[in-house]
């Protein structure tokens, strides 16, 4: 059936070249003319949308080049005196349904070296405008496929954008964005629906499809921006829903993709859901986390505070300890001082050998002592048998030899003389030691 249907669409695009050519040969660019080069651009147009052969952007690409062709055609001849409104809305028509086949050309890929997907969505703008002033102006009642046609330009481009960037591919506007295109579509998409309730009526096929392209805007606007368009995509395509199972029933081709897509809109949702919980939960703990490390940085911060507190006072107090103690030992020598009274020279000597005879009759060059103390001073005590043995006196000496110091006795008013006396050794009797000088 497909290619019973390729060999119609063949056999009518051989007929129509060949009518075009006879057409133009015989009597110039007139309106049969380009009427029959825009019969050949809705042919391709509709090639376009049935074919499986991966061509559909080269036809969609031939389906705009015949249509500018006509396009010009019909401006040629609206220079004559017996231009009519009827030209002026089929040039309207040439312009909108080639804005359609750009659109298409850029949507399915724009990959022929002639037009880029930016060149043929700039094209089909500037044809669109020119196509809406025309009906404008006009009053004509077919101004809502026009609108329509302009929301599908700014639905394209902003998929174009979303499933291929760069987005310079297809836009010189920095600000253009998949979001801000899909929003810009609605305006018009809305005035379309408008204008197909007031002209056909809530029933209409031209109404039920405008309100199947809302919810789909708001399903791509879902994909750009989830947490801001997903509840409005579910209310859209349930209300499209609703409309077409009303008119068309359940069982409708259209019907049944609208149910595909509001599948995977509630799929989107719930997902979203989930990441949102999933979100909040960490977020909970990180809130959680951080405020707990907040509040032990804030109890160290004022434990180090407490203590700096702490350590400065006790410094301080420590200061003023010393400078107490300071004082006070100044006070105290200052007391003594003038307790003490002045002595001569020669009462501080007298003094001093006061002090000396605490200790007993010392010899400053032997460091022994003559008092009966001497014997049990460690000093002199010697508790090494080796040095027992050695310093042993022969047996000709004395057995009970006491300990001496000669010193001599002098004057008051003289110096005292030492003299230094040779030691004769330790001996040892009766576990005690016993120390002699000669």
């Amino acid at each position: 059936e497909k290619m019973a249907d390729e060999g119609f669409f063949q056999k009518a695009e051989d007929d129509m070249l060949a009518a075009a050519k006879m057409e133009k040969s015989e009597r110039g660019t007139t309106r049969r003319y380009a009427d029959l080069l825009h019969a050949l651009g809705a042919l391709y147009d509709r090639r376009s949308y049935l074919d499986e052969t991966g061509q559909r952007h080269l036809q969609s690409l031939q389906s705009a080049e015949f249509l500018r062709m006509s396009i010009e055609a019909r401006q040629e001849a609206s220079h004559s005196p017996d231009t009519t409104a009827q030209d002026e809305s089929l040039l309207a028509a040439s312009l909108v349904l080639r804005a359609q086949s750009l659109c298409n050309y850029a949507l399915d890929g724009a990959t022929h070296p002639s037009m880029s997907g930016r060149q043929a969505f700039d094209d089909a703008e500037e044809n669109l405008r020119m196509a809406i002033e025309l009906r404008a102006k006009l009053k004509d009642v077919t101004l809502a496929e026009a609108s329509q046609a302009m929301g599908y330009l700014h639905y394209t481009r902003g998929t174009c954008i979303l499933e291929d960037p760069p987005k310079e591919k297809y836009t010189n506007n920095p600000n253009d964005t998949p979001s801000s295109l899909y929003n810009k579509a609605l305006e018009p998409y809305f005035e379309a629906l408008a204008m197909y309730v007031q002209r056909d009526g809530e029933d209409a096929e031209t109404t039920i499809r405008m309100h199947c392209n809302i919810a789909l805007v708001y399903g791509q606007l879902s994909r750009a921006d989830p947490c801001g368009f997903i509840e409005s995509a579910e209310q859209w395509y349930k209300k499209a829903i609703e409309e077409q199972t009303r008119v068309f029933g359940r069982g409708h081709r259209r019907t049944r993709r609208l149910l595909e897509d509001l599948g995977v809109i509630q799929q989107r949702k719930s997902q979203l859901q989930a990441d949102l919980d999933r979100g909040r939960a960490i977020i909970t703990d990180t809130v959680t986390r951080r405020e707990l490390e907040m509040e032990a940085k804030k109890r160290k911060e004022e434990g180090n505070q407490l203590m700096a507190e702490f350590l400065a006072a006790r410094k301080q107090e420590r200061k003023q300890e010393q400078q107490q103690r300071y004082q006070k030992g100044e006070e105290e020598e200052q007391v003594q001082a003038q307790r003490l009274p002045e002595s001569t020279p020669s009462e501080l000597f007298a003094s001093s050998r006061a002090d000396l005879s605490f200790f007993g009759d010392f010899n400053f060059f032997n460091f022994g002592f003559t008092s009966t103390d001497a014997h049990a001073s460690p000093r002199n005590r010697c508790t090494s048998p080796v040095r027992e043995r050695e310093q042993l006196a022969p047996e000709s000496e004395p057995r009970h030899r006491l300990p001496s110091r000669v010193l001599q006795q002098h004057e008051p008013s003289s110096a005292p003389i030492f003299r230094r006396d040779q030691w004769t050794g330790v001996k040892v009797q009766d576990g005690a030691e016993t120390e002699g000088f000669s």
